[in-house]
């Protein structure tokens, strides 16, 4: 169903009462359509319509507009026009944020309050208006691109001290969603129950009905292709058997450094769109003459390149890349064609940890992450340009990487999870709706379990102004965002 977009902002000088007003339409991406498409088609499109996306569950006040629309995001840079920018690049900063029915009294500097008021919901006229009050304090600076977003979209603000916790922001809803069912999608290791997966799953492909899992076993990396059977069933396929099309496997015995699963660790780096492996030596402490290897694989044709360079950061590294639950690791994950490490510490709550960014095309060039002292006890979601961890025990707030500007923010985005969180496996050509793996730790047999989820902070629409205005603390803001159906 088409929809038509517009945004209007209210300047308005607190010294003079003057106001400076600009218009403009938008584009709608393909966000929201994505999330109805899922790969595996496990939107349940009958339920979302008749009650919503928590029809289900206790929350039934928000509409399905409201909650896949609600939400505002404020970037200093334009954004273009292609329906599938569906996450912002990370030389684009945020400048501001709304979350649908959350006031901000606190002292977030970039978050505005939902004006209730004058935010209006009439869907039987096929309208639907947002409308978010930013203070004088709040999202200064440049705007040049007005984006809707998820109803938790706005708790992706970002800021160099966590915020007090806001109403709302602590939620499970950053990896589940009541649209999609909760059942495990991926196919379970031959004699094992169905909490076994064949490795660590790496990336979904739509276009070949499959997800691929990697492992390293007796000094080679082995792939696995499992069939996700969306797009063709087998009738001669006997049941409790494997699903897995086929096996790939690659010789790693020139490279390892051990043959140890702590000290290697097969991964994707989404961004480069490459299949890693990193290599470290033998022990926990990775110390400055320390050798790290990493090989790389062309996803589509698995051509390899292999880099070998003694640890460029001057301290001691985390040299455990692996471990039983490897994908739960905040050290040697590679985005954007870049290796990411973390210094070595015993305590996960420690909050003077280093990171370190070193490409691999000039591992020299090295850089110190800015950390402003936040917690990444683990990667939990890597993609354009960004690196996330979504809040646990020791923390009430997430955490966001830039890899542009080298900087970790805090969000208000978390989720104060009692065991293990959930790791997001990137599902090729449709970014805004990863498969979620969670591991359960305390199981004794490190169970996972796999199903569709929602990045939160995508781009429902996107308006780049005609030109940027700026917002000084001498003004506040009033942005509406109008939502029309358009008759097809």
């Amino acid at each position: 169903m088409p929809i038509h977009g517009h945004t209007k902002i209210e300047l308005t000088s607190q010294t003079t009462g003057e106001v400076e007003t600009i218009e403009k339409d938008n584009i709608v991406t393909n966000a929201v359509s994505q999330i109805f498409n899922a790969f595996n088609g496990m939107a349940l499109l009958r339920e979302a319509n008749a009650n919503g996306e928590y029809g289900s569950t206790s929350d039934k006040s928000w509409e399905l507009l409201e909650s896949l629309y609600g939400g505002i995001l404020l970037y200093d840079t334009a954004l273009g026009s292609d329906p599938d920018t569906l996450f912002a690049p990370p030389e684009a900063n945020l400048v501001g944020s709304g979350v649908p029915k959350v006031l901000n009294n606190g002292k977030g500097l970039q978050r505005g309050s939902f004006n209730t008021t004058e935010s209006k919901t009439d869907l039987e006229n096929g309208v639907v208006t947002f409308v978010y009050d930013f203070a004088t304090s709040q999202a200064n600076g440049t705007i040049a691109s007005v984006c809707l977003t998820s109803r938790y979209g706005g708790f992706f603000g970002e800021s160099e001290t966590a915020l007090p916790a806001a109403d709302g922001s602590n939620t499970s809803s950053y990896y589940n969603s009541a649209l999609f069912g909760q059942e495990t999608i991926f196919p379970n290791a031959p004699g094992q129950n169905d909490r076994h997966l064949y490795g660590r799953p790496l990336y979904a492909d739509p276009e070949n009905d499959e997800m691929v899992f990697g492992a390293i076993s007796n000094n080679k990396l082995v792939l696995r292709y499992a069939t996700a059977l969306t797009t063709e069933i087998d009738l001669f396929n006997p049941i409790n058997t494997t699903r897995v099309k086929k096996t790939e496997e690659r010789d790693l015995s020139d490279f390892l450094q051990v043959d140890h699963f702590s000290y290697c660790a097969v991964s994707y780096d989404v961004d480069a769109d490459k299949i890693c492996v990193v290599s470290t030596p033998g022990a926990d402490q990775l110390k400055t003459t320390g050798l790290i290897r990493v090989r790389t694989y062309d996803r589509k044709t698995l051509e390899e390149k292999t880099y070998a360079f003694t640890n460029p950061t001057g301290v001691t590294l985390a040299g455990n890349v692996g471990g039983t639950s490897p994908g739960l690791r905040n050290t040697g994950r590679l985005l954007g064609g870049c290796l990411f490490m973390a210094g070595y510490t015993t305590s996960p709550a420690a909050k003077a940890v280093p990171f370190f960014k070193i490409p691999l095309a000039d591992p020299s060039n090295v850089t110190a992450i800015t950390t402003h002292d936040l917690l990444m006890p683990m990667f939990q979601d890597m993609h354009d340009g960004r690196i996330y961890f979504m809040g646990s025990r020791y923390t009430a707030c997430g955490t966001v990487l830039n890899t542009a500007t080298n900087e970790m923010h805090a969000i208000e985005a978390y989720y104060n999870y009692e065991q293990y969180p959930y790791l997001a496996v990137p599902v090729l050509g449709q970014p805004a709706v990863p498969y979620m793996v969670r591991y359960d730790a305390n199981s004794g047999n490190n169970q996972s379990t796999v199903h569709q989820g929602i990045r939160r902070n995508y781009l429902a629409t996107i308006n780049d102004l005609d030109a940027p205005v700026q917002k000084t603390a001498d003004k506040t803001m009033k942005i509406t965002y109008t939502l029309r159906r358009e008759e097809s």
